[in-house]
């Protein structure tokens, strides 16, 4: 299923997708899920379907939220 077409909800679009991609390409480390981003930021803003600065944007508010931490290419998921 292509759970990012049925959300016009940006944030919760960019949590599945990154729920998605720890599922595939994610590990534990300590008590986080932690994604190494296979691709480029710019990449995974195309695959949500969004543009890079925006993506850039609400991922600033996600970590201000406490929802995730973003280091490089490395996105802990707090929730």
């Amino acid at each position: 299923k292509n759970y990012l077409a049925n959300s016009t909800d940006v944030e919760e679009r960019i949590m599945i997708a990154l729920r998605e991609l720890y599922d595939r390409f994610g590990k534990m480390i300590g008590n986080e899920k932690v994604i190494e981003l296979p691709f480029s930021k710019t990449d995974l803003a195309s695959f949500i379907g969004l543009r890079r600065e925006t993506l850039s944007r609400k991922l600033s508010g996600l970590m201000d939220e406490g929802k995730i931490h973003v280091d490089k290419n490395r996105i802990h998921l707090k929730t």
